[in-house]
């Protein structure tokens, strides 16, 4: 936990022989994000083991290296910290250059790599990573396979997948995105590819409401009465969007599963009075070119973030670390997804 006070005056070259890298990335990832919590996410673990990881480098320096701000989550450094900053981030780029390095020696080794993911993020946001990193890797294999969010943490869980790529509540907690109540064989860690995702909700240009969606705001009680198509019958994305849309204590859920993104797209094409709701990223094409009109609501629809999920008791293959790399640099490439 980070301190309000200095009092350690052990010096720091007394032990640092305990200092690891990990450490040293938790310290840089707390400062870049200004709080813990955004920290911990930001390096794929708990909250918990974020303070915990602090406090160890704490202790291995004999200081301590950041302080909260009173009043407030956010940290600043002490004048131990700032010392440590420079020296924190030569060790970093340092290790991430040997990595790196690596890579390019095995980047023509044969590899298998398997990938689970959302349909839309299947659909909409690995063709260009997958391009990027099979060009770089001519003999690494990369399959893809689309899964539900409970399906995504629990394959890369049980180890049939090295990475898994889902969409989350961007308010979720800390914890690691394993099911919870249910014992899981390897622990999960998640780092955060894309931090703000929006969801849109649409209609056809022949809706009743269409006409009204370029210069008016909808309240949920004047579109919840049509059928909200989306793409998944159960699971957290529909429980989201459900507890969303029974905000107003609407007895029956307008929600209306549609199967697929596909699905969701050619019910509200053909059946009057349907509205849908996909990522942004997914409805793009069609609102650009005017075959769906996005609806502004108010409340606005919940926000979602783009996790990748890995389990933490083994090493990363290499191409699976490129791959990851190219997902982030796909959609940072294309603006954020809207």
């Amino acid at each position: 936990m980070v301190r309000t006070a200095v009092h350690a005056t052990t010096t720091v070259g007394t032990r640092a022989e305990s200092l690891d890298v990990r450490q040293v990335r938790v310290f840089l990832a707390i400062l870049e994000r200004g709080t813990i919590a955004a920290g911990a996410r930001a390096v794929g673990v708990a909250q918990s083991t974020a303070s915990e990881t602090l406090a160890a480098l704490e202790r291995a320096l004999g200081v301590a290296v950041m302080v909260r701000r009173r009043g407030t989550h956010r940290i600043e450094l002490t004048a131990a910290g700032k010392a440590l900053l420079p020296h924190a981030r030569r060790l970093v780029a340092s290790v991430d250059a040997a990595h790196a390095a690596i890579g390019r020696v095995t980047e023509r080794a044969r590899a298998r790599v398997g990938i689970v993911a959302n349909e839309s993020i299947s659909t909409y946001l690995l063709p260009p990573a997958l391009a990027e990193v099979r060009r770089r890797w001519p003999n690494a294999r990369f399959s893809v396979t689309v899964a539900s969010c409970d399906g995504v943490r629990s394959g890369v869980a049980a180890g049939r997948f090295h990475v898994g790529l889902l969409l989350e509540a961007a308010t979720a907690g800390d914890d690691p995105p394993a099911r919870r109540g249910r014992a899981q064989p390897r622990r999960l860690a998640r780092t955060t590819i894309v931090d703000d995702v929006p969801l849109v909700l649409f209609a056809a240009p022949g809706h009743p409401v269409a006409s009204r969606a370029a210069t008016a705001e909808f309240r949920r009680d004047q579109v919840s009465h049509y059928p909200i198509v989306v793409s998944e019958a159960s699971g957290a994305f529909h429980l989201l969007l459900r507890q969303f849309f029974g905000a107003d204590g609407l007895a029956v859920s307008p929600l209306e599963p549609g199967g697929s993104i596909e699905g969701v797209k050619r019910s509200v094409a053909v059946e009057p009075g349907a509205l849908g709701v996909l990522p942004g990223y997914a409805v793009a094409e069609e609102l650009r070119t005017g075959a769906f009109r996005a609806l502004r609501l108010r409340p606005p629809l919940p926000r979602l973030r783009l996790d990748c999920v890995q389990a933490t008791d083994g090493p990363v293959p290499p191409a699976a670390a490129a791959f990851i790399e190219a997902v982030g640099a796909a959609v940072t490439g294309h603006g954020r997804p809207a």
